[in-house]
């Protein structure tokens, strides 16, 4: 069974979609109405709220997207189909301090794979939980970068609200 609830942000509203286990999508909706998305993503069944262990996740994050310094460390995390390297790459993510950056080449060093940038972006941009996992705080050597199928504008908006100026 999948849960969802939905976040507002002046920016974008955020979707969270969830099962029991934990939380499977975050979602920047920008234009899109949530049930239109779900739709599209074959989530139409998803009920609205959140289950048990994820009940305090929307006020949490909502308390982030107005500046509060939240850690979702803790967050039970369902990310179905993920590689091994993915969720190493993302496992390392979660270690980058709020209001502070890493580029795709330090990321790679910090696993133990300074060859392999271009394999630790493709990784960052298959995150399917930003915020939750940090992939907004990996910039390129030489300046923001992209931030997959969601925008270079949320990135920066996310980024200046922790204080980052790029």
């Amino acid at each position: 069974m999948l849960f969802y609830a939905v976040v507002e942000w002046p920016v974008s509203p955020v979707l969270l979609l969830a099962s029991e286990e934990g939380l499977r999508r975050v979602v920047f909706l920008k234009q899109q109405h949530p049930e239109e998305w779900l739709l599209e993503n074959a989530a139409s069944q998803a009920t609205v709220g959140l289950p048990d262990r994820l009940a305090g996740l929307a006020g949490r994050l909502q308390a982030y997207l107005r500046g509060s310094r939240e850690d979702f460390a803790d967050v039970p995390l369902d990310l179905v189909g993920a590689t091994p390297f993915q969720q190493r790459v993302w496992k390392e993510l979660q270690t980058v301090p709020y209001g502070t950056v890493v580029t795709y080449g330090e990321l790679a060093w910090k696993i133990g794979k300074p060859t392999a940038a271009r394999a630790v972006g493709n990784a960052v941009g298959a995150n399917r939980v930003p915020i939750i996992i940090p992939c907004h705080r990996v910039v390129a050597a030489g300046g923001v970068g992209g931030f997959g199928q969601t925008g270079v504008a949320i990135k920066r908006a996310l980024l200046k609200l922790e204080g980052v100026k790029i």
